[in-house]
């Protein structure tokens, strides 16, 4: 049987995705920080809605209660959320999961649904 080449490449999308890390932090791809950048956001309130089951991510001033920076390196992005999943209740992932995420024009906010 001939050697098959693995070309290292991964599944790149341009959806709005969040990624919850197995170290507990979340990730935001290309597509999800472009919908935060059209937003100027900067600072993220996280919010947790226990009936449905769902993260939002909401922009906000940076001296806004509970404001999480937003990082930003090579067009991702990434807010701590270790402090946030226990508040919720949540056990950090064993591996790292990714999520489709929703920009909510009424609420001003991405939203994951878990």
């Amino acid at each position: 049987m001939p050697f098959e080449t693995f070309t290292g490449k991964r599944v790149v999308t341009k959806e709005p995705r969040i990624s919850i890390i197995k170290q507990g932090h979340f990730s935001f791809n290309t597509g999800a920080m472009q919908v935060l950048k059209n937003k100027a956001a900067t600072h993220l309130q996280l919010l947790f809605d226990r009936d449905t089951n769902r993260i939002a991510f909401k922009p906000c001033a940076k001296d806004a209660e509970g404001a999480y920076m937003l990082r930003e390196t090579k067009g991702v992005g990434a807010v701590s959320g270790i402090p946030f999943l226990k508040f919720c209740g949540l056990a950090t992932p064993k591996e790292t999961r990714s999520y489709p995420v929703m920009w909510d024009e009424n609420n001003g906010m991405l939203l994951l649904q878990l």
